[in-house]
């Protein structure tokens, strides 16, 4: 970490940007000038929520970052609309997941929400179809990826590049984490309890607000790479200056949690047991208690000790943040992954008789071994040259981008949530 980190009222000053009314950290907004804070804040993608909490910077350059920052959430809500009617059109009904699941059903800003990429879940039966609909949208694998079905065997999502430069990428997951984070959130009984929604003509899976919260805290952790229960972890990641996880989702977890508190205390409490999740649900709730207001926290807290107390780690948070995420380039498959089946096949595993215990394995080498073999066929591809996906559009796609972005942006200016959390005309809605 550096070593020069925030002062005192930079620390109180960034806590503030994610507080609710009422609770401990939460600050008065009022003008507090600091390019040390913006420049957090850029990194992080929060500038917009940064600014409705006071926050003020001398140099220009932040500016223009302001401005960049709320392109790219209405960028976002573009890309979910046009992804989503084109894979409707395919008979898919995807669920939201992360940052385009809280836009705008639990964010206070829309505008606010930067997003990196569209993740939506589909079931497995869906994959094929959901890549056809991509493909009318002119999205195509990164250059040099290795081939789909290999990604399939080895991960729980494929990512998806657009032609236009205005939209974002969109993951396709068929599944919820990593193996080897060791959490057993189940993608089909998520899906089952997902409300489908209309967002202004187009349908989608909206996840029950536990099933919402708890893959947001594993997510988190999923980067963070560590147990990290304590606020401090806040401060960590804004003084890193390659964070592995962004503050943004801290933000989520704040704003997300009044949804659970209604959905019911020992609801959640079962879920998270019972998926596993209990050490990152908990660290979650530990690094946000400060930040939600009395209802909230207390609430949390009921959780909290209903599943065991957190516990903090800086070190972990470090290195944790490297080597969460690291895939070895060879075969696209992530070390931890690799060394949590090597356990299973050790004897490790827990709780299996031995019959499914030899089926188990049998599995893991099948496909270790289809992996190995087809190793020459993925280096080829990903060797080849291909052109940019990015590649300039001629006048023609250029006007038809903006006439779809500008009928977007009357559609959205004129819409509101209902009742059933759908997202219709004001008229419509209305009826």
């Amino acid at each position: 970490m550096p070593s020069s980190g925030l002062s005192l009222p930079e620390r109180d000053h960034l806590f503030g940007w994610f507080a609710l009314d009422g609770s401990a950290a939460v600050r008065p907004i009022a003008a507090f000038t600091s390019d040390t804070l913006a420049a957090v804040a850029e990194r992080h993608g929060v500038l917009k929520r940064a600014a409705a909490h006071g926050l003020k910077w001398t140099s220009a350059r932040y500016d223009g970052e302001l401005e960049a920052q709320i392109r790219n959430a209405r960028d976002a809500r573009a890309t979910r609309d046009d992804v989503l009617r084109a894979l409707n059109a395919e008979g898919v009904v995807p669920t939201l997941l992360k940052g385009a699941a809280l836009v705008p059903w639990v964010g206070r800003d829309p505008d606010a929400r930067t997003m990196g990429d569209l993740d939506l879940l589909v079931d497995t039966k869906d994959i094929d179809a959901s890549r056809r609909s991509l493909m009318t949208l002119d999205y195509t694998r990164p250059p040099g990826s290795l081939p789909d079905w290999h990604l399939r065997l080895w991960h729980f999502n494929t990512t998806y590049v657009p032609k236009d430069p205005e939209r974002l990428p969109v993951e396709i997951h068929h599944g919820l984490h990593a193996d080897a984070l060791g959490v057993d959130l189940d993608p089909d009984a998520f899906r089952s309890r997902a409300t489908v929604v209309d967002i202004l003509g187009a349908k989608a899976r909206l996840p029950h607000p536990i099933d919402r919260w708890i893959h947001l805290a594993t997510h988190f952790t999923s980067h963070v790479g560590a147990r990290c229960g304590s606020p401090e972890t806040v401060r960590l990641l804004a003084e890193s200056p390659h964070p592995p996880a962004r503050l943004r989702w801290v933000g989520d977890l704040v704003d997300a949690w009044a949804a659970v508190r209604g959905a019911g205390i020992a609801e959640t409490v079962v879920r998270i047991r019972a998926c596993r999740a209990d050490a990152a649900c908990a660290d979650a709730l530990a690094m946000i208690l400060p930040m939600l207001d009395p209802d909230g926290y207390a609430a949390a807290a009921a959780v909290v000790s209903a599943i065991g107390p957190p516990r903090f780690d800086a070190e972990a948070v470090e290195r944790g943040g490297r080597t969460s995420h690291d895939v070895d380039t060879t075969l696209g498959i992530r070390p931890a992954t690799l060394r949590l089946w090597l356990r299973w096949l050790s004897g490790s595993g827990r709780g299996l008789r031995p019959l499914p215990r030899v089926g188990h394995a049998l599995s893991v080498l099948g496909r270790t071994a289809t992996a190995a073999l087809a190793f020459p066929f993925a280096y080829v591809l990903r060797s080849r040259k291909t052109d940019s996906p990015t590649a300039a559009r001629d006048e023609l796609e250029r006007f038809e981008a903006l006439a779809r972005r500008r009928a977007f942006e009357r559609r959205e200016a004129d819409a509101r949530i209902d009742a059933d959390g759908n997202i219709r005309a004001v008229e419509e809605s209305a009826r």
